[in-house]
């Protein structure tokens, strides 16, 4: 009997094991078991930038299962400079995928770094990235957990047929727009060429075809062969084109007239003819931008602002931290933008403080001149003064940030004064610089003003210099309230005694002083 049931148990065994790989039914994407034992799905994908159809989990490249074994599935065809895993369902990030068994495993020329697999859900994102573009077969063992990539070659090229042709990108007219690309002319059916005539900034593009939806820049778009392909008047640093896949751009690096030759059947790009933008004169800039540590940051974008007081002038005229800074003409492009005009200290380090700036020449420069900086040693309430005429910078200290105003100017604005509600006022006249301090002698009719400073602004918006409380009385007993305001409700000075006054206000104590001198 003991002999009858060790042998059942030996029979049963088997059949058990057998079961459970029937309950495995080919209508179901995934049924994962321990990497002991064969791994059976129905289907397998592949999503990435390196794939065909790129990072679309719901349309995503599907494997070839073998019809002689289910647990191979292969892919023959091309893939692109970029990275890759496999997802074995569609639809759904969180559901469980193959990955490399170490991030950035590469697959290339010379096949697969590594043949192990990793089946999980969730866990380190780690894919698998291909270094050489071409023709590959991909073979997935299931059985034995092992993917094998074989490079057949270069992938061939494939005429691109479009009956448009045209690019987006900051190099181009039509800029990074998702409504309209600037359209190129179609000049040859055979080879298949579009021709492009007109000025292009330093800048990327790509390129937009009958294929390519622009609404959201939902794409594609046909790309360059890989990242950093560089156009100019030499030519282009490597001919390619690619229709979707990783974002390549071109990249413009001399800003000009081009004639552009886009052949789509070879995938070529031709510099047919260019002409040189003329050089420009970084001094002639209409804009001024403070970028640094001493103002809001090495951030491009939200650099400090000058203001133009007049040709070839700027002022800024506020808070400076401790710290270096440097000027420049944009708040746009980045900091290697070849067309981007700085402007450095002679030295670095230059030290700005309570003294002023220890040396006052500005150079003109771009990215690849020494960096040298200014460095603000005390912060405050700073007038710094640019004048592109001479290529001098001035810089007065006007005090603490809570216990003084910086303006270059001051202008009495109002129906009280000679020059009424015109915004270009009657100018005061500054007395010194240590205090900061604008006088004024002059009649004044009863009626209502405020002061105009740096930061206000021709349209009547901006900081103003006001009363510190709405209606504040001046009259032959001089002023009730000496303190001024910046910003803030709009109260103003209420004169109620026409006549002769003498104004003076002190911006480093945030005092004003109004006494009668007569009628």
């Amino acid at each position: 009997m003991k002999s009858l049931m060790k042998h059942a148990t030996r029979a049963i065994l088997p059949l058990v094991g057998v079961l459970a790989m029937m309950s495995c039914h080919d209508d179901k994407d995934i049924n994962v078991i321990n990497e002991e034992l064969p791994l059976k799905v129905a289907h397998l994908y592949m999503v990435g930038d390196a794939t065909p159809t790129g990072w679309s989990i719901d349309n995503p490249t599907e494997l070839t299962r073998d019809a002689n074994d289910q647990f191979i599935f292969t892919y023959h065809g091309k893939l692109n400079v970029g990275e890759m895993k496999f997802p074995l369902t569609k639809g759904d990030w969180g559901a469980t995928f193959i990955y490399a068994p170490t991030a950035g495993t590469e697959i290339n020329e010379k096949g697969v770094a590594q043949p192990g697999l990793d089946v999980r859900k969730g866990g380190n994102d780690t894919k698998w990235k291909v270094t050489q573009a071409g023709i590959y077969t991909l073979t997935l063992n299931l059985r034995e957990y092992k993917l094998t990539a074989t490079y057949e070659g270069a992938e061939p090229v494939t005429p691109i047929a479009s009956k448009t042709l045209g690019f987006i990108g900051d190099a181009t007219p039509a800029g990074w727009s998702s409504v309209a690309a600037t359209m190129f002319t179609k000049t040859s059916d055979t080879p298949l060429q579009f021709t492009y005539e007109g000025h292009l900034k330093t800048g990327e593009f790509k390129l937009t075809y009958d294929g390519t939806v622009l609404k959201k820049y939902a794409g594609p778009y046909i790309l360059a062969p890989e990242a950093n392909v560089t156009l100019n008047s030499d030519g282009v640093s490597k001919q390619g084109m690619n229709v979707g896949g990783t974002d390549n751009k071109w990249k413009v690096t001399q800003a000009g007239t081009y004639k552009l030759v886009f052949d789509l059947t070879n995938h070529t790009i031709t510099v047919a003819a260019f002409t040189p933008d003329a050089a420009s004169n970084p001094w002639d800039t209409e804009t001024l931008y403070l970028l640094g540590q001493a103002g809001t940051g090495w951030s491009i974008a939200d650099a400090l602002p000058f203001k133009k007081i007049a040709d070839h002038k700027f002022v800024y005229a506020g808070e400076l931290k401790t710290g270096s800074f440097k000027l420049m003409a944009t708040n746009t492009g980045g900091f290697d933008t070849e067309d981007k005009d700085w402007f450095y200290a002679p030295a670095n380090d230059t030290a700005i403080g309570e003294a002023g700036v220890a040396t006052d020449d500005v150079v003109a420069g771009n990215h690849k001149s020494p960096d040298n900086k200014w460095k603000v040693t005390k912060a405050g309430n700073y007038v710094l003064t640019i004048d592109m005429n001479t290529h001098k910078i001035s810089a007065e200290f006007v005090g603490e940030t809570a216990s003084s105003i910086a303006t270059s100017e001051a202008r009495l604005v109002g129906d009280a004064t000679p020059t009424g509600w015109d915004i270009t006022g009657t100018a005061m006249t500054k007395a010194s610089s240590s205090p900061l301090e604008f006088t004024w002698q002059g009649k004044l009719k009863e009626g209502e003003f405020k002061v105009a400073i740096t930061s206000t602004n021709n349209d009547f918006s901006g900081d103003w210099l006001q009363a510190p409380t709405a209606n504040t009385t001046v009259n032959e007993a001089g002023i009730a309230n000496g303190n001024v305001v910046k910003g803030g409700d709009d109260n103003k000075w209420k004169v109620t005694t026409a006549g002769t006054y003498k104004i003076t206000i002190n911006f480093s104590t945030r005092k004003i002083n109004i006494s009668y001198v007569g009628a």
